[in-house]
């Protein structure tokens, strides 16, 4: 559980003094457009069927930062048509972690909810499987 200096009532109305950085809107959409110029199309490919039964398991690929690819697992609950909306929970793993395997983040599809599961770029997979290089 997170901790924070103020009671929820007040965190709706903060906002910092520190002032926006000149020029950061332009910078944003410079690297924007940078990222645009070297994007590769997503790729979203059904996983090992015969393995994961009834919950269905996509292996995700999309463009990062500088076109690097990163990956991450979509599972979604068993016996649910593949077009039903449903919300999404977005796990990113932490330092030195990755996305791991399927198997390991069957509880959020077990209880009705659809997961996105993401490697982070640059961590490594030291303590959890990962499937993202560190890029250039």
């Amino acid at each position: 559980m997170a901790w924070f200096d103020l009671p929820e009532s007040e965190l709706w109305s903060y906002r910092t003094s520190t002032p926006e950085p000149e020029g950061l809107d332009a910078w944003w959409a410079d690297r924007l457009r940078e990222a645009e110029a070297v994007a590769t199309p997503v790729t979203i490919d059904r996983h090992e069927p015969d393995v994961y039964g009834p919950t269905p398991v996509w292996d995700i690929e999309f463009s990062g930062a500088r076109g690097d690819r990163i990956r991450g697992w979509y599972l979604r609950p068993a016996r649910v048509p593949d077009d039903e909306p449903l919300p999404v929970v977005v796990t990113y793993i932490g330092y030195g972690g990755g996305r791991g395997v399927p198997v390991e983040h069957l509880a959020l599809p077990s209880v009705g909810l659809a997961t996105l599961v993401m490697d982070t770029r640059g961590q490594g997979g030291r303590w959890m499987t990962g499937a993202t290089g560190d890029g250039t």
